[in-house]
């Protein structure tokens, strides 16, 4: 991996989120992008709306007092990015964009190796599964955990076979390369997953040897049946499939995919 990026907002959760990215670029000496979503300033108030509300500001002034609001905050998300990524000794970049906060990171995804996002928390927007869905590259979800590791020492990961999962076990090749150990789960019926030799060979061809696991947790309890094993095994990253749909031109995660960002403990690595 040569390039990540980090999404960089003003929560109290940033902090954990840019030290965890830094952290993470410097182990694979790669360049990290913290991005910044800026919003557009509230229109003001038409000037018939104004008048008679006493000690009101005008429409101009209203709306420099806005961009004045969004220059200060974009001004301190630098600055908490710049004082994080100072502690690690990695090159890094800041950019900004105007616009919502998924379609900013999708935009400068497309151009990375891996985007960095927090896992979502209640009244917020799902920019995880949104940019997950749509970037076309591998998304790495942190957890509101305060601690965590970087190293990936111990990885798990989902596998049935599917696009989905296919497509992030190859995205995180170099996670899996560089792991200590690696644990390779299918869930479900024994008699209806394919069969793990083929890829257990596939991954040995490029330096990673994986432990071979099966569980025969119902269709509908794959999520919990996968949080479980990682905590059991004490597996500090998780790569699987982000499995979705897209109806009424609203994009959706399947079951799985939900259950794990909302339950998460540990860092997930999704690709769709």
């Amino acid at each position: 991996m040569k390039d990540l990026i980090v999404h960089v907002e003003g929560s109290t959760r940033c902090t954990a989120r840019i030290d965890y990215a830094a952290r993470m670029a410097q182990r694979f000496n790669a360049r990290l992008v913290g991005v910044y979503a800026s919003q557009a300033p509230v229109m003001p108030l038409d000037d018939g709306l104004l008048q008679g509300l006493e000690g009101a500001v005008t429409a101009p002034e209203s709306g420099e007092y806005d961009v004045q609001i969004a220059h200060a905050e974009s001004e301190a998300a630098e600055e908490t990015f710049k004082r994080c990524v100072a502690r690690h000794a990695v090159t890094a970049r800041w950019r900004t964009m105007a616009g919502g906060a998924a379609d900013v990171m999708i935009a400068y995804a497309r151009f990375a190796d891996l985007a960095i996002v927090s896992q979502t928390h209640a009244g917020s927007v799902d920019i995880a599964a949104d940019v997950a869905l749509r970037a076309g590259r591998p998304v790495l979800v942190v957890p509101h955990t305060k601690h965590l590791s970087a190293d990936a020492g111990h990885v798990m990961v989902a596998w049935d076979a599917s696009r989905e999962a296919a497509r992030a076990l190859h995205d995180a090749m170099p996670l899996l390369r560089a792991a200590l150990r690696v644990t390779l789960l299918s869930i479900g019926p024994a008699e209806k997953m394919p069969p793990g030799v083929d890829i257990v060979e596939h991954l040995a061809a490029y330096g990673v040897h994986v432990e071979s696991e099966q569980d025969d947790g119902g269709e509908r309890e794959r999520g919990r049946c996968l949080m479980a094993r990682a905590a059991a095994r004490r597996c500090d990253l998780i790569v699987m499939g982000a499995y979705g749909h897209s109806p009424l031109r609203q994009r959706m995660l399947g079951g799985t995919s939900s259950y794990v960002l909302k339950h998460m403990t540990v860092p997930v690595l999704m690709s769709h």
